[in-house]
């Protein structure tokens, strides 16, 4: 943790027995705020998967934007957590990972960008750019 808070790294893996962080009824936590976090702890105490909690949210304080807690038991857990929508363990992360909020006229060129092979192919009908 310490060498990736000093490196300024974009993320931090921590491995455990665990896919990631599981909730009481045993159900898998797929994302976290780092003030979430204490919550979590008061229950895990000092386990392992508890230290590796707060290790991901004090990365995650210090200035680490994700911290990723998986499975060193399961083939394939960093791939499918680095590489899926899903994931496969728990992020914990200063902000949300997906967001969601309504287009403004500042995105009508990336919007424009997308849409246009679309158009060219037919699967998209072509609309006056007003409309849209």
């Amino acid at each position: 943790m310490r060498a990736a808070i000093d490196l300024g790294a974009d993320k931090l893996i921590l491995y455990g027995a665990e896919r990631g962080l599981m909730d009481e009824a045993g159900k898998l936590v797929r994302e976290l705020r780092p003030q979430q976090v204490p919550a979590h702890l008061e229950r895990l105490g000092s386990s392992y998967q508890g230290e590796l909690l707060d290790a991901a949210a004090q990365a995650c304080r210090a200035g680490v934007r994700r911290s990723h807690i998986v499975s060193y038991t399961e083939d394939g857990s960093l791939l499918s957590e680095l590489f899926t929508r899903t994931g496969n363990g728990t992020l914990v992360a200063q902000e949300q990972f997906e967001q969601l909020r309504e287009a403004g006229i500042e995105d009508v060129g990336g919007l424009l960008e997308l849409i246009r092979p679309l158009e060219e192919q037919g699967i998209l009908v072509r609309r006056s750019r007003e409309v849209l």
